[in-house]
């Protein structure tokens, strides 16, 4: 009767006062395979990181960067004071902005943005100065640019939005405005 003598011991265990300990093993030991490839991983990374990373920026920087042009200066979109340089290359950053100077490996050819109060357009830029509205433009105030910016993009997706710089229009691209009038002229 194996069965009733379990039975009597279970019972006997139940009504005595000792209580069973259990004793958990809560160390962590880390497995040799998981620190091996970890410090695998880690030493992999720092090789090729070595590997492809210019140890010094300075050396394939452009070594004599150039103010941008009129229109460079006035199409860019950066912010001068943090990222004061622009690509130009159309084939790699086109008109990313940068805080350095661009890598020759990332970016052929950039200007620098810091002297762009000194730039001025060139004798042959367009401008909307002088380009009359029409009468659907001159014809309502509702549509029409105030004194203050009065050059009106007419197409694109800028169309009937202000500028009191009488070439911003024509110089960025055709998709955001691709013509302007002078609303002076109404």
């Amino acid at each position: 009767m194996p069965l009733l003598k379990n039975y009597e011991q279970i019972k006997n265990d139940i009504e005595s006062d000792e209580k069973p300990v259990v004793q958990l093993d809560l160390e962590v030991k880390p497995k040799p395979n998981l620190l091996v490839l970890s410090l695998g991983i880690i030493f992999w990374f720092g090789f090729f990181a070595f590997l492809f990373y210019p140890s010094n920026v300075e050396k394939s920087a452009a070594p004599d960067i150039r103010d941008c042009s009129y229109n460079e200066c006035h199409s860019a979109g950066c912010d001068v004071p943090t990222a004061p340089y622009l690509c130009v290359d159309q084939s790699t950053a086109y008109y990313g902005c940068s805080a350095i100077p661009w890598i020759q490996d990332m970016c052929g050819d950039s200007c620098s943005l810091e002297n762009c109060d000194e730039t001025s357009p060139s004798d042959d830029q367009k401008s909307c100065r002088g380009i009359s509205c029409g009468e659907d433009r001159c014809g309502t105030d509702y549509q029409k640019c105030g004194d203050d910016a009065p050059y009106q993009c007419t197409d694109g997706s800028a169309a009937m939005g202000c500028s009191d710089n009488e070439y911003d229009w024509l110089i960025v691209s055709d998709t955001l405005c691709s013509s302007c009038c002078d609303t002076t002229m109404c």
